[in-house]
């Protein structure tokens, strides 16, 4: 069963300061992003709730999370943590496309490509580029580069995904078997029929979970 559920259950308008809703997550948003009133359906997954977009460029959102995933022993060495976020391709507009969605330790930042360039924290995610490229990633706020991003792209649209369409993003990461052990994350786009199907991206590096909280 999910541990982190949020179905965007705010009120409609500004997503900044509304508390979080749903499970998993602790106080309220800090984000330039709003609540928009319909939600986001795919095939027959079961959804609730409304959903989220930006309102121009360079829009974020971030929120801690609580003690759930600590506490079932999902950021212990060796253990597989999944996620799935429903995200919707802009009508014709490859900018607003973009996206990045991470867990962190200091939130995400406005960066000029990925959302991670500017974060000073530590992390691990995906994101998809204004050239409609999808990239699982990591990053080191520190690092110079601070990212570590899969060196294979996938096209999105319109190959995968035309313009208006919603996807299904999945998300498998497996937590080194020691602390200097390599982190990794798989990304996959099931279909409909919600077949996993291969893997689309994926990434290593050594990050230190301990401090993911947001």
């Amino acid at each position: 069963s999910s541990l982190i559920y949020e179905p965007f259950d705010q009120d409609e308008g500004a997503l900044e300061g509304q508390p979080t809703s749903g499970m998993g997550l602790n106080r309220n948003w800090t984000s330039s992003l709003i609540v928009q009133s319909s939600g986001l359906s795919y095939g027959n997954l079961p959804v609730r709730g409304r959903s989220i977009a930006n309102t121009g460029r360079r829009q974020l959102g971030n929120a801690e999370i609580d003690d759930s995933l600590r506490s079932a022993g999902l950021l212990q060495n060796g253990a597989d943590l999944w996620f799935s976020i429903l995200h919707k391709i802009a009508p014709g507009n490859h900018a607003e496309t973009q996206l990045s969605f991470g867990l962190t330790s200091a939130g995400l930042g406005v960066g000029q490509v990925s959302g991670f360039s500017d974060t000073a924290g530590v992390g691990i995610g995906f994101y998809i580029s204004k050239g409609d490229e999808l990239r699982a990633a990591t990053w080191k706020g520190t690092d110079t580069p601070n990212m570590t991003a899969d060196s294979a792209t996938l096209d999105l649209v319109p190959a995968v995904a035309p313009f208006g369409s919603t996807i299904l993003i999945v998300g498998k990461i497996t937590w080194g078997a020691t602390n200097t052990a390599l982190d990794k994350i798989d990304i996959y786009l099931p279909n409909t029929n919600f077949d996993l199907g291969p893997v689309v991206s994926t990434v290593s590096a050594s990050i230190d979970q301990s401090t993911l909280d947001m």
